[in-house]
């Protein structure tokens, strides 16, 4: 094998080995939770990566969430999306 095939395998399995060792999962996203939502534009070191506004889910399909906010409602993917834990 070339160093060009191997090198994302190594990579992705450094990835696996991290994740188990720190003990890493995502935490389920359920109905009534309070979310954040991941900004669309560049992130600097001055702007966090998730918006500062709390969204609550008010429904969910598979990856698919919806999350309202006072008058706004919103269908966001569950990839954009950090619960919070209040």
């Amino acid at each position: 094998m070339t160093l060009r095939k191997r090198d994302p395998q190594q990579k992705q399995k450094m990835k696996l080995n991290d994740n188990t060792r720190e003990n890493t999962n995502k935490a389920p996203i359920k109905l009534d939770d309070t979310v954040l939502v991941r900004r669309d534009e560049h992130v600097t070191r001055i702007k966090p990566p998730y918006r500062l506004e709390q969204y609550r889910v008010t429904s969910k399909k598979g990856p698919m969430i919806t999350a309202s906010k006072e008058q706004f409602t919103g269908f966001l993917n569950s990839e954009l999306v950090e619960r919070m834990f209040c």
